[in-house]
């Protein structure tokens, strides 16, 4: 399959997205296999929503809450 990408790639004049997966090659693979750009499709938004609902489920039993960055953290990141 990720061949085919390659050969893709080589012959078409326009830039090759790929979606990556946890189970396919990594960002440098993709890259030498001629990929211009790699899309997450819905991988950050459902990575996301893992952390609310263990998150959710870990005040619900009263367990400890994983790390969590503080507002001023989250500022910085937005760069505001």
């Amino acid at each position: 399959m990720w061949g085919a990408c390659a050969g893709l790639a080589g012959r078409s004049p326009l830039p090759l997205n790929i979606l990556w997966t946890p189970t396919g090659p990594g960002l440098a693979e993709l890259a030498g296999l001629g990929a211009a750009r790699v899309s997450l499709g819905s991988l950050l938004y459902r990575s996301a929503l893992a952390a609310a609902v263990a998150t959710a489920a870990a005040v619900a039993s009263g367990g400890p809450v994983g790390p969590v960055p503080g507002y001023a953290d989250v500022q910085a990141l937005s760069g505001s």
